[in-house]
């Protein structure tokens, strides 16, 4: 019987084929379209069908008249990303034409997403297979960095995404005016995203111990928020859809107000794939749940396939739903059992569950993570929930009365004191050095070696159920 997740699958194979081989695999694909009716099961017909519109769905996004200019003359663009730092701002923006570049600028004074610029300068192309970072902006089709000749004049401000952004740092002052450094930064990383403020030893020290996902929105921040809400709703004694219109409505509402980029969307989808399932307490409607997601996002943007931040979070959901009960089975029958250790054992099955499918892009593209990860997360993760709710009291308190946001600040203090002080004592203990396989291969033999482990795990679901039916 074919699924959803199997004709999803087949359009993400439709997507990769044309990506590998240009119009040849559209070519390939309309050709099999045109002998459907050799194809005697209706089944097999619509995993072809589902190939074709993925192979149509790519050639349409690279279908793009090739970028001849070299030069821009007080040229419109929009400001679709904005990485800044204490040096610099690092801005991508896109044209009328459809083209994205990429350009540095002071620090001061500081753009926004959604604002236009007048740019003029000289464009140096980005060569194909330079690096995994050029070729990335490439394939989104951002083809160049420009060299400014004049600082880029502000054109128009009006947009809701430039003023969601200054309520957004409107809401980090706010932060910053509760709370003191660094915990004042780490808050602001949790809930809004913005991880440019936290001290270079910090962040090292987070990305040294593994946590540094704690920094950044990503689907483990969405699946906290979600949570909050259903113990709201539980504590309303809420009945009906309300327990699931209410979360999904809550992760709308804090994608936009976060700055709704791509990572913070992709992990807005998954959030909400885990609240869809939860709400249907039908396990096996999961996969077809994911499949949606990846389905919806590769159909606005193909290339997100590729994005190693949707590769990561696809991988640790899949993870958490294949793997997640397996091993908290497993550590049920270690002295983890224990009632008084179910909080380590809970945050422990969680990480290990969500590395299980990561691991090889970690190894293969990021290196190995560090051997203190598991540690840090058993440590660590399970103070985040009441760190995040407590902060975001306390910044919901600073709008209408700062003075007292400072006195409801000291019930955040302690949980974000433990995760700093946490995460900089356990990056000091010893390591050995980092492992990094360059090899194509190596990743997908790993990569096959979990899928084939989770296909076996399924299997075994299915049988017990076939008996019973017979």
């Amino acid at each position: 019987m074919v699924t959803v997740w199997m004709i999803v699958l087949a359009w993400v194979g439709g997507v990769f084929l044309q990506n590998a081989v240009p119009w040849t695999g559209l070519y390939l694909c309309l050709g099999a379209t045109l002998l459907m009716r050799t194809i005697p099961n209706r089944q097999y017909q619509w995993l072809v069908i589902a190939c074709v519109l993925g192979t149509c769905r790519m050639a349409w996004y690279q279908w793009m008249p090739y970028a001849a200019q070299r030069e821009l003359h007080n040229a419109r663009v929009t400001v679709i990303d904005v990485k800044a730092t204490w040096q610099e701002q690092r801005i991508q923006a896109r044209g009328t034409d459809g083209y994205g570049y990429v350009f540095k600028i002071p620090p001061e004074p500081l753009f926004l997403r959604g604002i236009d610029l007048c740019v003029s300068g000289n464009i140096r192309p980005f060569a194909a297979g330079h690096s995994s970072y050029e070729d990335g902006l490439i394939q989104r089709h951002i083809i160049g960095e420009v060299d400014l000749t004049t600082n880029p004049t502000v054109m128009s401000t009006k947009n809701w995404l430039v003023s969601i952004e200054h309520l957004r740092i409107a809401t980090q002052q706010r932060i910053h005016g509760a709370f003191r450094e660094p915990i004042a930064s780490v808050v602001v990383g949790m809930l809004l995203g913005i991880g440019g403020d936290v001290s270079p030893n910090i962040a090292r020290a987070f990305r040294t111990s593994g946590t540094s996902h704690i920094l950044v929105i990503s689907g483990w921040n969405i699946t906290i928020v979600a949570a909050l809400c259903q113990l709201v709703v539980r504590a309303c004694r809420m009945r009906g859809v309300w327990p699931l219109i209410i979360p999904l409505c809550v992760i709308s509402v804090y994608v936009v107000f976060t700055g709704a980029s791509a990572a913070v969307v992709r992990a807005g989808y998954m959030g909400a794939v885990m609240v869809i399932g939860k709400w249907l307490d039908r396990p096996r409607d999961m996969w077809n749940i994911i499949a949606c997601a990846v389905w919806l996002m590769s159909v606005f943007d193909p290339t997100t396939l590729w994005d190693l931040g949707f590769q990561l979070s696809t991988g640790a959901t899949i993870g958490l739903i294949g793997f997640g009960s397996h091993i908290d089975n497993a550590l049920n029958r270690t002295p983890f059992g224990k009632p008084e250790l179910s909080w380590a054992r809970e945050g422990l099955s969680a990480t290990m569950a969500a590395q299980i499918p990561t691991l090889p892009i970690m190894l293969c593209r990021l290196g190995t993570p560090s051997p203190w990860t598991f540690l840090a997360n058993i440590i660590l993760t399970p103070i985040v929930p009441y760190a995040m709710a407590s902060g975001a009291l306390t910044t919901l308190v600073a709008w209408p009365s700062p003075d007292l946001a400072s006195i409801v600040a000291w019930c955040a203090i302690p949980a974000y004191a433990w995760i700093i002080d946490g995460s900089l004592a356990i990056a000091q203990l010893p390591a050995p050095f980092q492992m990094h396989i360059e090899n194509v291969w190596v990743e997908y033999v790993l990569h096959l070696l979990w899928i084939m482990q989770l296909l076996r795990g399924k299997s075994r679901i299915i049988r017990p159920q076939q008996k019973e039916m017979v």
